[in-house]
Formats: C-alpha cells, sequence, structure tokens
C-alpha cells in the first residue's frame, strides 16, 4: 500500500497492536496507493481489516482512519482478528488464586465490616464511598489492563471483544461486536456492491479486499462448516475460495474483467504455533518446509507468501514467475500500469539472485523450526531471545536454498564478497535513512482509551 518499510515510518518496536481507540494511527505524511490513484480520477475503497488505527480524538468523533488516507469508502474492522474475540468473556472477574484479588477481598471486609456493624454517619459513610470507587477502579485496571506484566499493551478479552471487535462502515459503527457468522459474506457483498457502484458511475476502482479468513479464530459459515477434510482451517479455506469466485464473476457480469487486475496475496506465513485448545485442531496454518512462521524474525516461513496476477486476456494462466518479487514493488507497478506520472522515480525490482544475510537470529526450540519461547509464543527481535552473530552473520542463497538449509561457507570467496558488500549497503543506508523513533514508545499513546471509542 505505500512503498516504504513499517520501520520507515516509525510503525516499529514490540509486538504492539493498534487498538481502535487509542491515540495512534497511520502516519498521514506517508503517500499511500489510494491517495494517488484517487488523484488521478480513480474511486477507492477498503473492505476488510484496516490495521492501523482509526484517529479518534475527543474533536474528532468521526474517527477517519483509512478515509484519510485516500480511500473513499471502508467497510470492516478497523482493528484486527485475535484469538480472544472467539470465546465469550465476562467482564467481572475475581480470580480469589490470585493474591490482588485476595488483597482486595480482605481490604473490602476490613473497610465496609466496621461500618456495617457500627453507627453509620455521613462522614464514614463518605468515606466507605470513597474507598469503595477507588477499590473498583483498582480492580478494574488490574483485571481489564495489563501494566502490571511485561504485555502492558495488551487487554482482557472483555475489553478485546468489546471495544477492538467493532465492524465500521466509514465513519458509522455497523456492529458492536464482530458478527462472526455473518462477516464474511458482509465483507464479499460489501466488496460486491463497491465494484457495481462503480461501474454505475464509469469510474475506475481500486479495491483493496482484506479477508478475514484465514486468519484465527477460525469462524466458517453454517453453509462451509464440516466440508474440508483438514478441519475448521480447510473449510476457511473453502469459503475464501468461494469467495473469491463472487468477486472474480462480479467483473464478468459488469464486462470488466478484462480491464481489471486482480492480485491475491497474504500479507505474512502461517502462524504455526496455533492450535485451538479445545479440540487441538491446527488453526494457524501449515509452512511445509521453510523455517519457522509468522512474527519469527525473517524466517521465511513468516514473510514469504503467494503472489497470484490474474488480468484476462492480457496474462496467460500458464506464465510463472520463479523469481521472488517483494510487494513493495506493487505500488510502483500499479502507478505505472495506471499511466500515472509521479514526481519521483520509484522502480520495482527483479533479481536474478537473492542472499539473505542474518545479523541476528532467534533461539530455535531444541529439535524444532520454531522459536515460540518469549511474549506471546511470537520471536522478539530484541533482549535476551536474540543471539547477535553480526560479527560473523549467516548468509543464505534463497533462488537455490528457499528452505535455508545450506547457509553458505563463511570461509568461501562468495561468502566473504557478498557479506562485505551486505554490511557496506547497510551501512550507507542507514546513514541516508535513519528511523524515526518508534510509535510505540509512549504508553498513553498505545493504550486502550475508552473515551476514544467511536460509539
Amino acid at each position: 500500500m505505500i512503498k516504504n518499510l513499517c520501520f520507515e515510518q516509525g510503525l516499529s518496536g514490540p509486538f504492539v497492536p493498534v487498538h481502535v481507540a487509542s491515540r495512534l494511527k497511520f502516519p498521514e505524511s506517508e503517500t499511500t496507493i489510494a491517495e494517488i490513484l484517487s488523484g488521478s480520477g480513480y474511486r477507492t475503497g477498503i473492505v476488510g481489516k484496516w490495521h492501523l488505527g482509526t484517529g479518534c480524538s475527543l474533536s474528532n468523533r468521526k474517527c477517519p482512519g483509512p478515509l484519510s488516507h485516500g480511500f473513499d469508502y471502508f467497510y470492516g474492522l478497523p482493528f484486527t482478528l485475535t484469538s480472544d474475540m472467539g470465546i465469550e468473556a465476562s467482564f467481572f472477574v475475581f480470580d480469589l488464586q490470585d493474591s490482588f484479588y485476595q488483597a482486595v477481598l480482605v481490604t473490602f471486609l476490613v473497610t465496609f465490616l466496621p461500618l456495617a456493624i457500627r453507627k453509620q454517619t455521613s462522614l464514614t459513610l463518605f468515606i466507605g464511598l470513597l474507598l469503595l470507587i477507588l477499590i473498583s477502579f483498582t480492580w478494574f485496571i488490574y483485571t481489564h489492563y495489563r501494566l502490571h506484566t511485561k504485555k502492558w499493551w495488551q487487554v482482557s478479552p472483555w475489553m478485546t471483544q468489546n471495544f477492538d471487535g467493532v465492524v465500521m462502515r466509514n465513519h458509522e459503527v455497523i456492529h458492536r461486536r464482530i458478527p462472526f457468522d455473518t462477516l464474511f459474506d458482509e465483507i464479499v457483498n460489501e466488496s460486491v456492491e463497491f465494484i457495481h457502484s462503480s461501474v454505475r458511475e464509469e469510474k475506475p476502482f481500486f479495491l483493496y479486499l482484506s479477508f478475514t479468513h484465514v486468519h484465527i479464530p477460525l469462524f466458517p459459515s453454517v453453509k462451509f462448516r464440516g466440508r474440508s477434510a483438514h478441519g475448521r482451517y480447510g473449510d476457511c479455506i473453502e469459503e475464501l475460495d468461494s469467495g473469491v469466485g463472487i468477486i472474480i464473476k462480479a467483473l464478468q457480469e459488469y464486462h470488466i474483467d478484462e480491464d481489471t487486475i486482480v492480485y491475491f496475496a497474504s500479507d505474512h506465513g502461517a502462524c504455526i504455533e496455533a492450535y485451538d485448545p479445545v479440540d487441538g485442531q491446527r488453526v494457524g496454518g501449515y509452512n511445509k518446509e521453510f523455517k519457522g512462521g509468522k512474527a519469527m524474525g525473517a524466517a521465511e516461513g513468516g514473510i514469504r507468501v503467494p503472489g497470484i496476477f490474474r488480468w484476462k486476456g492480457t496474462l496467460s494462466s500458464e506464465n510463472t514467475l520463479n523469481l521472488p518479487t517483494s510487494q513493495l514493488d506493487l505500488l510502483p507497478t500499479f502507478i505505472d500500469l495506471a499511466d500515472i506520472q509521479l514526481n519521483e522515480t520509484i522502480s520495482p525490482k527483479l533479481y536474478t539472485k537473492v542472499y539473505k544475510m542474518y545479523l541476528f537470529r532467534y533461539r530455535w526450540e531444541p529439535g524444532t523450526y520454531h522459536c515460540g519461547v518469549g511474549l506471546e509464543k511470537h520471536c522478539s527481535c530484541f533482549g535476551e531471545e536474540v543471539l547477535n552473530i553480526s560479527e560473523s552473520p549467516i548468509l543464505f542463497e534463497l533462488l537455490s536454498d528457499p528452505f535455508e538449509d545450506y547457509p553458505i561457507d563463511t570461509k568461501s570467496h562468495e561468502y566473504k564478497n557478498i557479506v562485505s558488500k551486505l554490511q557496506l549497503f547497510l551501512k550507507d543506508y542507514k546513514e541516508k535513512n535513519p528511523y524515526p523513533p518508534s510509535m510505540f514508545e509512549s504508553k498513553m499513546d498505545v493504550l486502550l482509551l475508552p473515551w476514544l471509542q467511536p460509539f
């Protein structure tokens, strides 16, 4: 959607979500493909997951989200999906096995029992009321926020469901909680309607469709449940395939099939540590021989994704490109195909050899290629969970060794030549492109603030 990597915009740091009701938002200084196309007469829309902040504030209750980044239309989730959303959570939690709740109970009894057995006065009632408010506030913060843990940015499942689980159409909240049984059909129908309305207005269009399948939690629609031999994940894949088919059929029915480019891809590899705790089903996908998975550093299993282009009448279905490409190349490619002239040159790149150099390495669990030993079972990019190997980097050539099985010999001429060039490039790049501060450094910007909620 943009031409830069996320850390060049300050979108880097701990594994932190961008809550709906928080001060975080996508930098308005960054130009998106939607802004470029919109400025050239295209109608632009996003359906599905936005995931980059709403821009809600006390002075701006409309919460523009993607509408402030070049999109004319939005329907979907300003947040994303989390496993917490798949369970029914309670607001009132009071676990007497936890020392905090034990202390709350003792404080309550010590404070209010004397008030109950002695003559009450206005002063004692007032003091009791103040203490009740203080105890209740402390209970709420401890129960529904995680400020006392390493994962300080998280909130309780109840907060996630009721504050982050909203579905919006432009500025309006359509669902205050995600309707899992109907959400996929709504996303497909909204997409078809966006295409139809663009055709009615005789305007070219750009639609960014971010499906909720197959992100966890998995909720296939009733008509797809139990259809696949691969459990709920397979059911959702079949429903996703059906949704894509409905979109393609719409292009055909509106006679714009040959004038429309369709690009299908994933945003990351499988979440290989994800299993359903109830029935043990694998719900996060599978990466075959590729090492690692989602949020596991730069392992191929986490960053290598399929990419399929469809352009009827122009691209043959027999064409297969075995060279790796980058999604950063999508913006300049689409801009060029739309015959739009920019003030700056942004050229896609094609590679005949692709090297990957590891300066840091995650700690794989013994006997596996899974590094789920840290927060949230993800591999951190910092701290004790990372091995610093910058003095002797590991180098792979990905075209001949996509599964990263055979590191290039450190004594070879190829290794010394490539590593020295990559280190020089990295040094020069960092000097010319200093990273801005992380947007996630301020806790008050990151935390969910209920008074900023869009309803």
